[in-house]
C-alpha cells in the first residue's frame, strides 16, 4: 500500500526517495526534472497524474490562487507548420526564393541559416535525396503552399527521440496516430508528403513507424506560433488537458518560452486545464473542430450541457412558433456531435446540417471589416430575431462593436451603450470563461473609461453628485486592479489560446 505522500517522481511517476528541498511537497527523480519543477528561484505547484481513458494530465499539488504561475516551459522543439510555403526551415522566415541550404537543398535564409542548430537535426538526412527527386521549392513558393513542409517537424521528432535526452520527454507524449491513419486527409497530407517521401523517394533510414509517431506528437501536441507559421514541442504544456471552461490560460513568447496561469483559484489535487481552442464560440461548431483538430470528443461541464452553462450560446429560436409562445431550439443529443436541434414549445426538429449553415452564412457577415457602429448595430438588432439574445454571434458582434467604438470620440449615447454591451459579454463570460482573462481586462479597461466619462457628463448636468461620482471613481479604481491583473506577464508575449 502506498504510504499517504506520494513518493513517485512529479513528472515521469518513478518511485524515489528525493524531495525537493525548497518545498518539501514534490518528488523527483533526475536532476533534470527538479529543473523542471523549479526552473527559477519558485517551485511550480503541479504534478503529473495518468488518468484512464485521458492520459497524462497535470493536477495541482497546492492550492493556487488566481493570477498565480502554474508552469513556465520552454520549447524543446520547433519548426515549421504542415501547410505553409516555403520558410527558412531555421528561423521560419519567409523565403526569398534564392537561397538554399547548400548540403540539402532545402530553402533558408543564408548560410547563417543553413548551419543552424534546429535544421541541422535533419540536414543530412535529407541530403540523400537524389537533386532530381527533391522539391520544386520556387514553385511551391509561386502556388503558397509547400506539401513536403509538412515533414521537416516529424523527421525531426524521428530523429531527436534517437538521442536519449530527448527520447524520454518524447515518449511521455500521445500521438493518436491511428487516428490520425483513419483521417480523410491522411494520403495527401501525410503519407504522400511524408512517408512516401521519406521512405520511397529516397532512403531516410527513418522508418515509417517513427514516421507516424512523429506525425501523431506533432498533431496532438504541437502549439501554435503566433508570429511566424510554424508549431513549437513544450512537453509538459502538452499534459494540460482542455476544458471548454478552463482555469488556467496560457501565453507562449515569440522565442517559445510558455508561462500558465491561473485565471481562477483552484484547489489542491484539482485539475489545471486550458482551453485548447477560443471558448467564446458555441459548441455548435467548436465539438466538431475539437473532433478535428485534437482527435478527441470534449465531455466537459459545458459540453454535457444543451444550454452550455445556461448561456444558450449556440440556440436558435423557432421559425415556426416565434409569433405565439417564443420557443428555442437545442440539441437533442449532447452525446451526439452533430444532433438534430429541437424545439421545447413545438417539438420541430431542424439538422445539424441546417443549423451549421445558418451559423456559417451569419458568421461571414460578421467578419465583414467594412462596417461602421452602425452597422454593426442593425445586425445586433436583426441577429436578435433569429438567434437567442445570448448566442455567441450577437455576443461577437456586440464585442465588435465595443472595440470599434473604443477607438472612437464618445458622445452620451455611444458611452451608455458600451456600457450595457459590456455588461451583457461580462455576464456570459463569467459563465464560459470566468476569471482574470485578457478579454475581461480589455473590457474593463473600456468599461471604465465609459463610466467616467459618462460620470463626468452626468456631474457637469448636475444629474449626479460629487459623492456619487466618487462612488464610480472608486469602482474604476478597482476595474483597473483586476485588469492589471489580468493583464500581469503578457507585455511581452503572444497569445495562443
Amino acid at each position: 500500500m502506498r504510504n499517504m505522500r506520494d513518493t513517485r517522481c512529479f513528472l515521469c511517476s518513478t518511485e524515489t526517495d528525493k524531495v525537493c528541498q525548497s518545498c518539501e511537497v514534490v518528488n523527483f527523480c533526475t536532476s533534470n526534472h527538479l529543473s523542471t519543477h523549479r526552473p527559477d528561484e519558485d517551485c511550480l505547484p503541479y504534478k503529473i497524474e495518468y488518468m484512464e481513458g485521458v492520459g497524462r494530465i497535470v493536477v495541482a499539488v497546492r492550492d493556487i490562487n488566481a493570477g498565480e504561475v502554474v508552469l513556465t516551459e520552454t520549447a524543446l522543439v520547433s519548426g515549421p507548420g504542415s501547410k505553409t510555403p516555403p520558410v527558412c526551415v531555421e528561423c521560419l522566415a519567409d523565403w526569398s526564393g534564392e537561397s538554399v541550404c547548400c548540403e540539402c537543398g532545402w530553402p533558408v535564409c543564408g548560410e547563417k541559416c543553413g548551419l543552424g542548430e534546429r535544421h541541422q537535426v535533419e540536414c543530412n538526412i535529407l541530403a540523400r535525396c537524389p537533386v532530381q527527386d527533391r522539391p520544386d521549392f520556387v514553385k511551391s513558393k509561386q502556388l503558397g503552399n509547400c506539401p513536403e513542409f509538412a515533414l521537416i517537424f516529424p523527421l525531426r521528432l524521428a530523429l531527436l527521440a534517437q538521442n536519449s535526452e530527448y527520447k524520454d520527454r518524447l515518449g511521455l507524449l500521445m500521438d493518436h496516430k491511428e487516428d490520425i491513419g483513419r483521417h480523410q486527409n491522411y494520403e495527401n497530407k501525410w503519407n504522400k508528403p511524408v512517408i512516401e517521401h521519406l521512405t520511397k523517394t529516397f532512403d531516410s533510414g527513418v522508418t515509417k513507424n517513427d514516421l507516424l509517431r512523429g506525425i501523431g506528437i506533432f498533431c496532438t501536441n504541437a502549439a501554435y506560433m503566433g508570429h511566424r507559421n510554424g508549431r513549437w514541442l513544450l512537453p509538459t504544456f502538452s499534459f494540460l488537458s482542455h476544458s471548454c471552461v478552463c482555469n488556467s490560460r496560457f501565453f507562449i513568447s515569440p522565442e517559445g518560452r510558455v508561462v500558465v496561469r491561473a485565471q481562477t483559484p483552484i484547489k489542491s489535487g484539482e485539475e489545471i486545464t486550458i482551453s485548447y481552442f477560443p471558448t467564446h464560440q458555441g459548441n455548435v461548431v467548436r465539438r466538431q473542430t475539437i473532433q478535428d483538430l485534437w482527435f478527441f470528443t470534449c465531455t466537459c461541464s459545458r459540453c454535457r450541457d444543451k444550454t452550455e452553462l445556461g448561456t444558450f450560446l449556440s440556440s436558435v429560436k423557432c421559425r415556426k412558433c416565434k409569433d405565439e409562445k417564443e420557443g428555442i431550439l437545442l440539441p437533442e443529443d449532447v452525446s451526439n456531435l452533430q444532433p438534430g436541434w429541437k424545439c421545447g414549445n413545438c417539438g420541430i426538429v431542424i439538422s445539424h446540417s441546417t443549423m451549421i449553415k445558418l451559423v456559417h452564412t451569419l458568421s461571414a457577415e460578421v467578419k465583414n471589416k467594412d462596417m461602421d457602429l452602425h452597422d454593426v448595430e442593425n445586425l445586433v438588432v436583426r441577429y436578435q430575431n433569429i438567434l437567442h439574445p445570448h448566442h455567441f454571434l450577437i455576443n461577437e458582434l456586440k464585442q465588435k462593436w465595443v472595440d470599434m467604438a473604443a477607438t472612437m470620440e464618445h458622445n452620451r449615447v455611444i458611452l451608455e451603450k458600451m456600457i450595457g454591451y459590456i455588461y451583457d459579454i461580462s455576464k456570459i463570460n463569467s459563465c464560459i470563461d470566468p476569471g482574470l482573462t485578457i478579454t475581461l481586462g480589455q473590457n474593463l479597461k473600456h468599461l471604465n473609461t465609459a463610466m467616467l466619462s459618462l460620470a463626468k457628463m452626468k456631474i457637469t448636468t448636475g444629474e449626479i453628485s460629487k459623492q456619487e461620482f466618487m462612488k464610480v471613481a472608486v469602482k474604476a479604481a478597482a476595474n483597473i486592479k483586476i485588469a492589471r491583473e489580468c493583464f500581469e506577464n503578457t507585455d511581452f508575449t503572444v497569445k495562443c489560446s
